[in-house]
């Protein structure tokens, strides 16, 4: 009996230490659950604070992209979890408006730019309106001084350069050209008499035919170049010699032009003197210098004969004319203001002459000398560039 009652009491016993260990159990329970309780109250509670803090931010800025790099700092946390939904939303809202925005600024930028080239437009338009008011009329003149060479305006354009008659005048390209002055007339021995007394220089030879109104003849190239600068330091102005491509687009009538094989008509005595009526009477048949020379063949006054299209006297015959191009083969392409070749031996004169047969004194005819070259039947006119005269 004391044995039995000995094992119920260590069953007594070892129930009580259960019991004991379950409400010890249940306790630790219930006190985590508290305190899990408590720790959740206190991030729900630091949630809305901090939700709380990040409305206040968003309230306290315009910028779209600001308010969204707020809220999208909120959810980066991951205990906020309360306003997640109302965060993602708010993004949302955002970034509808922010393309929103985008648009319109868009719109507005593509406005302003519409307008400014419009702008543009107009102001370019204006100043073609004020240029065309402006731009002198092909056969204008103009005259720096009276002791100066009297100048014409020239229209710039595009023409088809060069003939098929002579294998140097080939290919026929097209040359486009600006606006210039050339002169009316071959400087004169009285224009060019002034300049060698200005700069003590020797006087060209007549050849015994006279001064006065005449083409000056037995000029170099060089001499040639020196009036022209001569003329530019009295005037401020860039003159010249012409082109190659300008002589021949002026001698041709310019945009004018009606196409004349000489300059101002197909029929070279209405416009030049030539081998044929530069002698005291006209001859016939083929050129034959000795004929030409025993007949008293001779330049003549400028401004005798017809002038062509553009009010321009005696680029066909009377005499030859210095041009600043080096000789050269055309180029075959589209050409704008062109200069001739960058080197060479030989300088470019156009026109014919008063010993050159009618063949020669076509517009589109080349001839070429070295530079040094003096003789009675070459002289020179000048070319202004248009630009430059209007400052």
């Amino acid at each position: 009996i004391s044995s039995r009652i000995a094992a119920l009491a260590e069953i007594a016993s070892r129930e009580a230490d259960e019991k004991a260990a379950a409400e010890i159990q249940v306790a630790r329970q219930t006190a985590h659950a508290e305190k899990e309780k408590k720790n959740s109250q206190r991030l729900q509670q630091q949630d809305e604070a901090a939700w709380k803090t990040t409305l206040t931010e968003v309230a306290a800025t315009e910028d779209i992209a600001e308010k969204i790099a707020v809220f999208e700092a909120y959810l980066e946390v991951e205990t906020h979890t309360a306003h997640v939904e109302d965060a993602d939303t708010q993004i949302l809202q955002l970034k509808a408006a922010q393309h929103r925005l985008r648009i319109v600024a868009k719109k507005a930028e593509d406005a302003r730019r519409l307008a400014a080239e419009k702008e543009v437009e107009n102001a370019r338009l204006a100043a073609i309106e004020a240029e065309k008011k402006q731009r002198p009329e092909n056969g204008d003149t103009l005259r720096d001084a009276p002791e100066l060479p009297e100048m014409v305006f020239v229209a710039g354009g595009t023409f088809q350069m060069g003939s098929n008659e002579s294998d140097n005048e080939k290919p026929i390209h097209p040359v486009t050209l600006s606006d210039y002055y050339i002169g009316k007339y071959p400087v004169t021995f009285e224009e060019y008499e002034i300049f060698c007394t200005a700069t003590k220089r020797e006087k060209p030879t007549d050849n015994g035919w006279g001064r006065g109104k005449r083409p000056v003849i037995d000029v170099d190239h060089e001499d040639a170049i020196a009036y022209c600068a001569w003329v530019a330091q009295k005037t401020g102005k860039k003159y010249r010699l012409p082109t190659e491509a300008e002589w021949e687009f002026a001698a041709s009538g310019g945009t004018l032009s009606k196409g004349f094989a000489f300059a101002g008509s197909n029929n070279l005595e209405e416009v030049g003197w030539y081998d044929k009526n530069s002698d005291d009477k006209k001859l016939a048949g083929n050129f034959v210098y000795g004929i030409i020379m025993a007949n008293n063949g001779k330049t003549h006054p400028v401004g005798q004969k017809k002038a062509n299209e553009l009010g321009l006297f005696d680029m066909s015959g009377n005499v030859c004319e210095w041009c600043s191009d080096s000789y050269g083969d055309y180029a075959s392409d589209r050409q704008l203001n062109p200069t001739g070749p960058t080197s060479g031996a030989l300088r470019v004169y156009r026109g014919g002459s008063w010993i050159y047969d009618a063949r020669d004194c076509r517009v589109s005819s080349r001839s070429h000398n070295t530079p040094s070259y003096r003789g009675k039947y070459i002289g020179f006119r000048l070319v202004l560039f248009a630009l430059l005269v209007r400052g």
